[in-house]
């Protein structure tokens, strides 16, 4: 499980970027008392090409068995 700071650097983007995706359901997440985590699953369609590029055999690459 990622954490929403995680999620934001692999991302690029602002952690209360992160938070907005939360609330508005376009990211689904846990919460864990206070804080949010992020399934490494869940995260990947956002993850840019460039990235996903170089790493083809990542354990969220799309062809990945559940």
């Amino acid at each position: 499980m990622l954490t929403t700071t995680q999620v934001a650097d692999l991302l690029s983007i602002n952690r209360e970027t992160v938070l907005r995706m939360i609330e508005r359901r376009e990211l689904p997440a846990s919460r864990v008392g206070k804080l949010w985590r992020i399934a490494p699953e869940d995260v990947w369609p956002f993850v840019p090409p460039g990235i996903r590029a170089r790493w083809p055999d990542g354990p969220w690459r799309d062809d990945a068995p559940s």
